[in-house]
């Protein structure tokens, strides 16, 4: 055997086992745990809204965040004369939510004293002033907050005027809990009753006055 043949052997000896030592450098002992299929959901802030009686519209009986409701009053279920007796209905307003409400309550959005559709004979500066109205939440009366008796619709526009002046509404079942914290399934009853003043003089024919109920929610 040639010095090169020896010399070209040799080398493929001396490339094989240094292959074969590099190959065994990368073997070892390994372990892995896995935390599978984590999720990372956000709460709901959510009610239903049902009229005792739907004037228009439709009641929310599917939990929402943001829905327009029935309409619980128009002129025609209403259509006032001085010192009649009481026009009612109710809405029950369910938490649907996941997390415990921070705040709860209702205030009027919209508000107009005379509103547009008023007849020509409506002279009076303030109608919504003789609108007499009374809120219940289950059998206690919440609006006027005294307690009793009937305040007006003028009052409670002007005063629960936005999420920042709300009317604060307990939670449980009908106010058995505390105020601002309804958890959920939380669900109260609410009648209105409204009626047109004794003192409300001619200046007051064909007035209308007008707003929206807002229930509002936030954790």
């Amino acid at each position: 055997m040639t010095t090169r043949r020896k010399l070209t052997i040799t080398s493929l000896v001396i490339l094989l086992l240094a292959a074969a030592i590099g190959a065994g450098t990368f073997a070892t002992f390994t372990a892995l745990t896995t935390n599978p299929t984590n999720v990372f959901g956000n709460s709901t802030v959510t009610m239903t809204n049902v009229a005792g009686t739907v004037v228009s519209g439709s009641n929310c009986s599917t939990a929402t965040n943001n829905g327009t409701c029935a309409t619980v009053f128009n002129a025609s279920t209403t259509s006032f004369t001085p010192g009649t007796a009481d026009k009612t209905n109710t809405v029950t307003i369910t938490y649907t939510g996941s997390v415990t409400t921070a705040a709860f309550g209702l205030y009027a959005a919209n508000y107009s004293s005379t509103a547009g559709s008023s007849s020509a004979l409506c002279t009076a500066a303030n109608p919504g002033s003789k609108i007499n109205l009374q809120v219940k939440q289950g059998s206690t009366i919440i609006f006027p907050t005294s307690g009793s008796g009937y305040g007006t619709l003028d009052a409670f526009a002007t005063t629960y005027t936005g999420t920042g002046t709300l009317l604060h509404l307990k939670g449980g079942t009908d106010g058995s809990g505390s105020s601002n914290v309804w958890a959920t399934n939380d669900n109260s009853l609410f009648t209105i009753n409204v009626n047109l003043d004794t003192t409300a003089d001619n200046t007051y024919q064909g007035c209308q006055s007008q707003t929206d109920l807002a229930w509002y929610a936030s954790q």
